[in-house]
């Protein structure tokens, strides 16, 4: 970990890139880094024909994650043996180049340049991703709105999803140049 430098107060920054490593070792590092939140597989192909892999920032804003991530062409996928332990947090990426394409909770879901992806981190996901994205990770309950409801596992814990009015399985994409509203749907 690095500290980040500037007359404003140092913020702690984890920086990591697999830019350089060969290519077994590339993918290797990032599946070792990214192991607590995804499964990573090799892409059939990557249009630059780098191995999955990328770099990350993450700076720590008191409980936020503010980060940049740089994805290579790869596969990821979070399944209920990583979602149920994940800390109960909505994550609101930004695209600024590339896509993720894929299904997040059951539904059909992409991420494309200028789109804002609002999602609950506890929720299953598979698809392509590789992509430039700005991200901000918050606990859930500092979202406005939240509520406590029995999770899976029988806990209580807060789960409205993208909004006020929206349920935890909700992902809602939202145009650089205005919002789409997050229809509610009922949780998975």
């Amino acid at each position: 970990m690095t500290q980040a430098s500037g007359p404003e107060q140092d913020l702690p920054v984890l920086r990591y890139s697999t830019a350089g490593q060969p290519r077994d070792q590339a993918v290797e590092t990032w599946r070792a880094l990214m192991r607590l939140m995804y499964g990573i597989e090799p892409a059939a192909r990557d249009a630059q024909g780098r191995a999955p892999g990328g770099g990350i920032a993450v700076h720590r804003v008191g409980m936020l994650l503010a980060n940049r991530t740089v994805w290579h062409g790869q596969h990821v996928a979070r399944d209920r043996r990583l979602a149920d332990p994940t800390p109960d947090h909505i994550a609101f990426q930004f695209c600024r180049s590339g896509s993720y394409h894929g299904d997040i909770a059951g539904s059909t879901a992409s991420l494309l340049p200028g789109t804002v992806v609002v999602a609950n981190r506890r929720r299953m996901l598979a698809g392509r991703l590789a992509a430039d994205t700005i991200g901000l990770v918050v606990p859930r309950h500092l979202v406005a709105g939240s509520t406590p409801t029995p999770s899976r596992s029988g806990s209580t814990r807060p789960e409205t999803g993208c909004s006020v009015r929206a349920s935890s399985s909700c992902i809602a994409p939202c145009r650089a140049r205005g919002p789409r509203t997050c229809q509610p749907s009922k949780p998975s």
